[in-house]
């Protein structure tokens, strides 16, 4: 379903699909973070189709909060061990639609592993029009639409606690087939 890009042909990887992505959706390139964890979402033929960045929450430095007010959100206020942020997410063009489920199911099952309650982030409204209807995934917007880094985005929280507990009310998690291994986060 995921690996965490850890070696360097890995984290080549995980560059090219978020740059071509990236370009192709006309955004401007970001850095590349050292405390995220990398992962690469992979089809039922092990291929590489997709990427998640995730970065562990910490409101004292975190840009995030400088974009949006996710600081004062009472969820995360004493809590953000539980937190993370999802920083980026992209799937290559031909492998969009159906394989969204392998996304978010690597984002549920990341979240098993390290026990997270919450995600933030700054989504697309069309994805998070997706998320809220189609998938069903708990979450709120934190404010308005805004623009972001040449894109339009809406800056949400996530409630993926409720999810990794509740798997059996999302047709769409797809069976968690991960091998045991190592993460940096």
């Amino acid at each position: 379903m995921y690996t965490v890009a850890v070696s360097t042909s890995e984290r080549a990887q995980f560059k090219r699909i978020w740059s071509q992505v990236w370009s192709e959706m006309g955004y401007e390139q970001m850095e590349e973070d050292s405390e995220s964890s990398k992962l690469l979402v992979q089809n039922e033929d092990e291929a590489y189709i997709g990427i998640i960045e995730i970065k562990p929450y910490r409101s004292a430095n975190l840009e995030l909060n400088q974009v949006a007010l996710f600081h004062q959100q009472p969820e995360l206020v004493g809590s953000m061990e539980k937190a993370a942020e999802v920083s980026k997410v992209a799937m290559l063009s031909e492998h969009r639609g159906a394989n969204l489920s392998r996304i978010l199911s690597a984002l549920v099952y990341y979240a098993d592993r390290h026990l997270l309650d919450y995600y933030v982030g700054l989504v697309e409204p069309v994805f998070a029009r997706a998320l809220r209807i189609t998938y069903k995934v708990p979450m709120r917007a934190i404010q308005g639409r805004m623009w972001h880094k040449g894109r339009e985005v809406i800056p949400v929280m996530i409630h993926v606690g409720r999810v990794r507990r509740d798997k059996h009310d999302y047709k769409w998690i797809l069976a968690n087939e991960q091998k045991t291994m190592l993460e940096s986060y």
